[in-house]
């Protein structure tokens, strides 16, 4: 009886744990950072930083490539703190930068509303910080 509910825990253990799916992979993310007059290499990198690590939580995906360029980030700023949550958060414009990527969704992404076995492209970033050398925090995110 004892070894019978031991192999029960133990099964419905493994069977809990392949049902929360592999975490989401950035081994192999291509990095683009482009030059900038806002940020310096570093604050760039730490902001990419942040994104990778928030990306582990997206199951069963697979990160591309992530890009930082400063037109495109400068219309995602603009918006973010026009009608975005800049508008009513209090952040400064210098404190925002917004980052893109590309990322393959496998067949259980659709577990987190993505489109299974699909690509998403031009997945947008917004982190924010409270101060210059404050930390990145991912504040928006999508298309």
């Amino acid at each position: 009886m004892k070894k019978a509910l031991i192999a029960v825990c133990l099964l419905s253990l493994c069977l809990g744990f392949s049902a929360c799916g592999k975490a989401g992979t950035t081994d192999n993310v291509s990095i683009k950072y482009g030059a900038s007059q806002r940020f310096n290499e570093d604050e760039i990198a730490a902001a990419g930083n942040t994104v990778i690590g928030a990306f582990k939580s997206y199951k069963d995906c697979d990160l591309l490539t992530l890009t930082y360029d400063e037109e495109y980030d400068d219309n995602m700023v603009d918006g973010y703190m026009g009608a975005g949550n800049g508008a009513v958060n209090g952040v400064e414009r210098e404190n925002v930068i917004a980052l893109y990527s590309d990322f393959t969704v496998g067949a259980s992404g659709a577990d987190s509303g993505l489109n299974p076995n699909s690509t998403c492209t031009g997945w947008v970033w917004i982190l924010i910080r409270d101060s210059e050398t404050g930390d990145w925090v991912l504040d928006d995110w999508g298309y």
